[in-house]
């Protein structure tokens, strides 16, 4: 006996006959025990190797082996296990529906004509039996797409349903909310200067000579633009143009300027808008005052040069050629465009206040 209470306990005669048994499992499989684990396993077929096996609870399949380990057994050729037994019926392709192996041979020589089957009765079943299962293996995957669509559709509707509500005001048509006569005019087309409805096509057209003309020292502009005052129109014709340009927010209108050689648009600011110009004739000396600069950026513009005028920046332009000099101006708004003139602001500004401003004198 060694220390620590280990002792050297000799083989018992049930541990020998174990070992026994484990020796005899790899004895081939006699006729007789294979003809009983067929004649065992086929009507139990559908629920250990069907295809809807996993279905059947692995304690009833469990009994089924041990019944089936029980009459094997019970031949006395040698112990066979549960494991043995299924590993027989599923190792190189020998389950029963299949006509190969050795089990498949020894069903066909055993069961054929006593037992009423035959290989091609069952092999039209196994048939039978893929055509019913053969596309419902599919329906998981089926469930998964469909998910995935409708969530697909769901977001896509969620989304166009936030992009409308944030763009809502960009999309719709602008309605002016301004005096009654306007809108009035607006929605029924009816001249408020003659009574007359003009054309139709005169909301989408307009031309610039029949515009109503605003004179200044050297030189004019006319617009074909958004007027608040419907009554500062010339004509039915401009007003349909001018009101079709604010009803649908153009954010744009165009004016021509006109300056005789010489002549001076004086400084000015344009209040609402942005301006670009493009010289059509002549040359002109610009001006435009940069904040925080002492000096004024000037430079002169012929033919085809482009120009711009940024909101609220004082400029002006002076014709310093032979003949009349055409601008087209673009102002980057729907609404009337308002400029606030230099000599305005003079004229409108106490003496004391404007000498201090300009420090002519010592107050």
């Amino acid at each position: 006996m060694a220390e620590g209470g280990n002792k050297d306990v000799p083989a018992t005669q049930q541990e020998q006959q174990e070992g026994e048994a484990a020796r005899k499992r790899t004895l081939k499989f006699s006729e007789a025990e294979l003809e009983t684990l067929i004649t065992e396993m086929v009507p139990n077929h559908d629920i250990l190797f069907g295809r809807s096996s996993h279905k059947v609870p692995e304690t009833r399949k469990r009994r089924i082996w041990e019944g089936i380990q029980a009459k094997v057994n019970a031949l006395g050729v040698t112990h066979r296990t549960v494991e043995v037994l299924r590993k027989r019926c599923t190792d190189s392709h020998t389950r029963v529906p299949n006509t190969r192996g050795m089990i498949g041979e020894s069903y066909i020589r055993h069961t054929e004509g006593h037992r009423g089957f035959t290989m091609e009765d069952i092999a039209a079943d196994e048939e039978r039996e893929l055509r019913y299962y053969g596309w419902r293996r599919y329906l998981p995957w089926c469930k998964v797409f469909t998910l995935s669509l409708l969530a697909g559709v769901l977001t896509t509707a969620i989304g166009v349903l936030i992009v409308s509500l944030v763009f809502k005001e960009y999309l719709r048509p602008y309605r002016d909310s301004g005096s009654s006569e306007s809108s009035n005019s607006t929605t029924t087309g009816t001249s408020p200067l003659t009574g007359s409805t003009p054309d139709i096509t005169f909301k989408f057209h307009c031309s610039l000579n029949h515009t109503k003309e605003k004179a200044f020292q050297g030189g004019s502009i006319q617009c074909a633009s958004y007027r608040k005052n419907s009554s500062t129109y010339s004509s039915a014709e401009e007003m349909a143009f001018g009101q079709t340009l604010h009803y649908f927010q153009s954010e744009i209108s165009v004016c021509t300027l006109t300056i005789k050689s010489g002549g001076l648009r004086i400084p000015h600011w344009n209040l609402n808008a942005n301006a670009h110009g493009l010289v059509i004739e002549g040359i002109v000396w610009v001006g435009v005052v940069e904040v925080g600069s002492t000096t004024a950026v000037t430079y002169n513009a012929s033919m085809a040069d482009v120009l711009f005028f940024p909101r609220n920046r004082p400029y002006w332009i002076k014709n310093i050629g032979n003949i009349s000099s055409t601008i087209v101006l673009f102002f980057s708004t729907s609404e009337e465009p308002f400029s606030l003139e230099v000599n305005d602001v003079f004229f409108t500004t106490p003496e004391d206040i404007l000498a201090r401003t300009l420090l002519v004198c010592n107050l």
